[in-house]
């Protein structure tokens, strides 16, 4: 029995001794250091684990709910007929442009009455009809990225002329096209020099795509910000569908070109532009254009011709009236106050031989006594 005892004792005094060995040899080891998480390569990515280290389970017993995870926010939706660019770059668009925007540049109430005078071809080349028209372009609105006219064309029935019904058009600043053709994108190009004469302005390119799937226009702007106007040089591509169509190409060719405008000379520029068609159709036009007038034009003369380059119609576009307010009233007919003015036109030519016929008659007549 006392063995026994010994035995248990002794075994028991082993276990404390190999027992606080190890407490020692724990003390005096370093501390366990977790090794830091990895850097996430994306702020989504950096969230993400935020959100994660950051969630906690509740404690037992307890009504404190674990913080949730932030929502991200869902990306915006363009609506039919917006804008959706990249803001900043279309903002340095739309100031450059305003300047000079022969609409935006005036308040609302500007107007201009317009006459085109068309003429058309059959296949031989020969007269086939004529046509004259007019309407009366109002400025209704101007807004941060688009302006309104209201447009009222004069028709001609039994020989009266009666006003036809009013259409309103909302246009984009940067392209000058319906806002039911959204704008899409604008990108800032590489800067580059447009060759005027023997001159070189310097510019800078901007492409613009608008459109649908359906019917799409990619658009590069050639613009001066020290120039007016600012838009040197359009150049439009556009796809119908899958298929390309037609490619327009439009550029001042010549500045300081004197016009008339109500009672005085004013300075313009002129613009050519051409339209070339898949099916070999082609459209030329020349135009002047100034500041003073509302909508910029003078007068444009356009000539179409078909695949085998025969003229098959030409028209002739002039300003007829206009006003900066509405109140303004610049090339319209004035009512006569006095006596009607007559204006006398000289040929010297003719008068020339108006003179000379005279002194043949003289010397030919007989000589009479007195």
């Amino acid at each position: 029995m006392p063995s026994r005892f010994a035995w248990i004792l002794s075994l028991t005094l082993c276990t404390q001794c190999v027992v606080g060995a190890l407490a020692l040899e724990l003390s005096e080891a370093q501390p366990f250091v977790a090794p830091p998480l990895p850097p996430s390569e994306s702020g989504a990515e950096a969230l993400s684990e935020k959100s994660i280290l950051k969630r906690r389970a509740p404690v037992e017993g307890s009504s404190v709910e674990p913080e949730s995870e932030p929502a991200l926010a869902e990306a915006e939706t363009p609506s039919p007929g917006a804008e959706t660019p990249d803001a900043d770059k279309g903002e340095q668009l739309r100031a450059t442009l305003r300047a000079s925007h022969p609409w935006v540049r005036y308040e609302p109430g500007a107007w201009r009455r317009l006459q085109t005078i068309s003429e058309v071809f059959d296949e031989s080349g020969a007269f086939a009809g004529r046509s004259v028209s007019e309407r009366t372009e109002r400025l209704v609105a101007v807004g941060d990225r688009t302006y309104t006219l209201s447009i009222e064309p004069v028709v001609e029935l039994a020989g009266r002329r009666t006003p036809g019904p009013i259409e309103t058009q909302e246009l984009w600043l940067v392209n000058d096209r319906s806002v039911e053709e959204p704008v899409v994108a604008i990108m800032a190009g590489e800067p580059t020099s447009i060759s005027l004469g023997d001159l070189a302005v310097p510019c800078r390119t901007w492409l613009i795509e608008s459109g649908s799937e359906l019917r799409a226009e990619k658009l590069t702007l050639y613009v001066s910000d020290q120039n007016e106007p600012a838009v040197l040089r359009r150049q439009g591509q556009t796809v119908l569908g899958s298929d390309a169509g037609p490619l327009a190409i439009e550029g001042v060719t010549r500045f300081g070109t004197p016009t008339i405008y109500g009672d005085e000379l004013t300075a313009t520029w002129q613009v050519e532009s051409t339209t070339e068609h898949p099916t070999g159709e082609r459209t030329e036009a020349f135009a002047i254009h100034g500041f003073d007038a509302p909508g910029g034009l003078h007068q444009e003369a356009v000539t179409e011709f078909d695949a085998a380059g025969a003229k098959t119609r030409w028209q002739v576009t002039r300003l007829v009236a206009s006003g900066r307010t509405p109140s303004e009233d610049i090339g319209s007919p004035k009512p006569q106050n006095g006596p009607p003015s007559i204006s006398v036109e000289v040929r010297p030519r003719r008068l020339l031989r108006l003179f000379r016929r005279g002194e043949a008659a003289e010397k030919a007549a007989p000589e009479q006594d007195l």
